[in-house]
């Protein structure tokens, strides 16, 4: 889920921020090196990759690993960037559990992205051993037992992110996704509904609403909620599986 992780690289990147500025006291230089670093990681990761090794050349700086790992996922090469965040989360001394467990976190999420899912449950579990008040970890880990087909343990996962924040409309769309699997239609119809209130006209919570509609037997609502998405969205891959439940369930 990159969503998740741009999110959550935000949060990780202010925690860094605050670390390394009280690793560097007053070296100001340093620090600004490390947010030009991280921005162009971002936004623009070759050249965010080609500076962070740049001053790996000059030393062994947290910094700089973690602005290449940063640079890596942008840029697609999850592995390697999952690599990288464990081997700072396990490596730098000086971390404190809170930035042990956003580290950890990424990992997890490149992982799932190269379907590695069980090293990123091992990392999703070790983020939580770390931290266990961000909504953010239990949701993370959640997805990843719904890739496993553990819904139950998905569902755990998620009751606790909801209790934590009830207003995580990305908990909730994935609730009602692990309760379509355990066939718990109407449960997970009334999530979904929960999901769009607060996250109105979102193509992944739109194209879940339809396909629970379609399997209680309302498929004209299933269609409204398609047709939406390829209003809103006429680009995303949300749009194109849209187009094909429509194909699909038109051609019974």
């Amino acid at each position: 889920m990159k969503r998740g992780f741009q999110i959550l690289c935000l949060v990780q990147t202010c925690f860094f921020v605050l670390f390394f500025q009280a690793r560097a006291g007053n070296n100001d230089a340093e620090l600004k090196r490390y947010n030009q670093c991280m921005s162009q990681s971002r936004t623009h990761p070759e050249n965010g990759i080609e500076m962070a090794r740049n001053w790996l050349a000059e030393g062994d700086f947290s910094a700089a690993k973690h602005c290449l790992a940063t640079g890596k996922f942008f840029s697609g090469a999850y592995e390697a960037a999952a690599t990288i965040f464990e081997n700072l989360a396990t490596t730098d001394n000086d971390f404190t559990d809170q930035l042990r467990s956003q580290l950890f976190s990424q990992a997890g999420q490149a992982r799932l992205l190269i379907g590695q899912s069980k090293k990123a449950l091992e990392n999703q579990t070790a983020a939580l051993n770390f931290v266990r008040d961000e909504p953010q970890f239990f949701l993370d880990r959640a997805i990843t037992q719904i890739a496993l087909k553990d819904y139950m343990g998905a569902l755990s996962d998620i009751n606790i992110a909801i209790k934590k924040d009830p207003l995580f409309g990305d908990a909730l769309l994935f609730s009602a996704i692990a309760k379509r699997h355990l066939k718990d239609f109407f449960g997970a119809l009334a999530d979904i509904n929960k999901s769009l209130m607060l996250l109105p006209n979102l193509p992944a919570a739109l194209l879940e609403r339809g396909i629970i509609f379609n399997l209680v037997g309302q498929a004209e609502s299933a269609a409204t909620d398609w047709k939406k998405i390829i209003e809103v969205a006429p680009n995303s891959a949300e749009a194109r599986i849209a187009k094909e439940w429509m194909d699909q369930v038109k051609n019974k």
